[in-house]
C-alpha cells in the first residue's frame, strides 16, 4: 500500500504508492456517482413528495434537488468512511469529511445540467477531492494530516466563494 522510507535522521516517512492513490481516486469517482444517484432518488421519492404538495411552497419545491443533494452528500460521506475502512485506507474520516465539505455546493452547481453533464462533474470532482485528501491524509502524523486537510478545505472553500 505505502512505500516506507527511512530518512537519514531516522525519521520514518510513508509515501502512498501510485496504485493506492489510483484506488482512492477511483473510489472517489464511485462516491461521486453515488452522490448523484442518491440526489436523484432522494429528490424524487422523498423530498419532492414532502415539499411539493402545495402550490404555495414553490420556492421550496424548486430547491428540492439541492436539498436532496446535500442529504445524499452526507449519506455518501458516511458510506465512504465505512467502505474506505474496509480496504484499509489511511484516515478515511479526514478524506470523506474534507471532500464533502469542499463539494457541499455541488448540488447547486449541477442543478440545471443534463444528467450526463451532472454525472461527469460529480464523478470528476469527487475523484479529484478524494485523491487530494487521500494524499494529504497519508502523512505519518495524524495531527499534521488533520490540520493540513482543514487548511486546504478552508482555502478551497474561500476560493469557491470568492469566484
Amino acid at each position: 500500500m505505502a512505500q516506507t522510507v527511512i530518512e537519514n535522521n531516522n525519521t520514518v516517512v510513508t509515501r502512498p504508492s501510485w496504485v493506492w492513490l489510483g484506488r482512492v481516486i477511483g473510489f472517489g469517482a464511485g462516491i461521486g456517482l453515488l452522490v448523484w444517484i442518491l440526489m436523484m432518488l432522494i429528490g424524487q421519492y422523498v423530498v419532492e413528495p414532502l415539499v411539493c404538495r402545495e402550490v404555495t411552497t414553490g420556492s421550496t419545491c424548486a430547491s428540492a434537488l439541492v436539498t436532496s443533494g446535500k442529504i445524499g452528500t452526507v449519506i455518501a460521506a458516511v458510506l465512504g468512511v465505512l467502505a474506505m475502512t474496509k480496504f484499509h485506507a489511511v484516515r478515511p474520516v479526514v478524506v470523506a469529511i474534507s471532500a464533502a465539505a469542499v463539494l457541499w455546493l455541488l448540488p447547486e452547481w449541477i442543478q440545471g445540467m443534463t444528467w450526463y453533464e451532472a454525472i461527469f462533474w460529480a464523478v470528476l470532482l469527487y475523484a479529484a477531492a478524494y485523491g487530494l485528501f487521500g494524499w494529504i491524509a497519508h502523512h505519518i502524523s495524524a495531527a499534521v494530516s488533520v490540520v493540513t486537510a482543514i487548511v486546504v478545505t478552508v482555502l478551497i472553500r474561500l476560493a469557491l466563494i470568492l469566484t
